[in-house]
């Protein structure tokens, strides 16, 4: 059977994103709540790092797009457990590339070395620092310019 369906880039179609569920639902219990609407393939509770328990968001995959779009219709804004369901397409994540952020952190630490290069020659007292800056900027000419014509 061939779906209407093209694939769009960004979204999975296959996946549903549903959120506000029961901390005490498990795998089983998310494939459970899905099987009326379709084949589910794979179920992904999303976990806490910190505590290592469950965050009431998971990722389903169902077999086929049209089943996806079942169980979204049919679970959003439902009642489950106590709770009203979320359900949407799933998002895939952007992946990131590990050359680009070691350059990024590459060209942002010889950023901060410069600063601190810059602040080593600068060793003076904020009070003459801010003067210094102030005196090079152009508030300070002005008033520099201002103070000598006052004088005379």
């Amino acid at each position: 059977m061939k779906t209407n369906y093209k694939k769009h880039e960004g979204i999975d179609r296959n996946t549903v994103y549903v959120s506000n569920l029961s901390y005490l639902r498990d795998r089983a219990g998310v494939q459970e709540l899905f099987r009326p609407y379709g084949e589910v393939i794979h179920v992904k509770i999303v976990m806490n790092k910190e505590t290592d328990r469950p965050t009431g968001m998971a990722f389903v995959e169902m077999k086929t797009a049209k089943e996806a779009d079942i169980a979204i219709a049919e679970l959003d804004g439902q009642s489950i457990d106590g709770r009203i369901l979320k359900a949407n397409r799933a998002i895939p994540q952007k992946k990131k590339s590990a050359g680009k952020s070691k350059a990024k952190e590459e060209v942002g630490r010889k950023k901060n070395e410069k600063k601190y290069e810059k602040l080593s020659k600068d060793s003076m007292s904020s009070k003459e620092a801010k003067a210094k800056r102030r005196k090079e900027s152009g508030l300070g000419r002005l008033q520099l310019f201002l103070d000598k014509n006052k004088k005379k």
